[in-house]
């Protein structure tokens, strides 16, 4: 799911959110601790960007990302 905002024409602001998942519970071969999971549903991921064109030669762009 992702919400964009842009409050002015050189400026968006997005907020996206993301559930986490695997295709499958077994593992085998790859990290002990997720060889085998209980659930399909690992976590979800939000994340939060900024852009903003300063002028011409300048542009900024910021994020922040949240996973539990």
């Amino acid at each position: 799911m992702q919400l964009k905002a842009v409050p002015r024409p050189e400026m968006d602001l997005t907020l996206d959110r993301h559930g986490l998942t695997v295709p499958k519970l077994n593992n085998l071969g790859g990290n002990s601790v997720l060889s085998q999971l209980t659930s399909s549903k690992i976590g979800i991921e939000f994340s939060v960007a900024a852009r903003w064109a300063i002028s011409r030669n300048w542009y900024f762009q910021g994020s922040l990302h949240w996973t539990f």
